[in-house]
């Protein structure tokens, strides 16, 4: 079976932000996710803290290439 772990290198900038924001205590940082009453459960907020931060390295900052560069990420999931 194929997984993402195989294309990302060991020493790779991307582990070592999903370690970091996954060792922060988010909840008393105040993230936190407030369900809808309707529609999409909301996204985790360290997972959008780790597109941030990772975002930031390569200058996305602006929303629509981080979009992008989002799309792209789950098209190669997909493939």
């Amino acid at each position: 079976m194929l997984s993402i772990d195989n294309f990302v290198k060991q020493d790779s900038l991307v582990r070592f932000v999903g370690l970091f924001v996954d060792m922060l205590p988010l909840e008393k940082l105040g993230f936190h996710a407030t369900p809808a009453q309707e529609g999409r459960p909301p996204y985790a907020p360290s997972d959008l803290l780790k597109l941030y931060i990772y975002g930031y390295k390569d200058g996305l900052r602006y929303n629509l290439r981080r979009l992008m560069s989002i799309l792209e990420i789950k098209e190669l999931k997909r493939s």
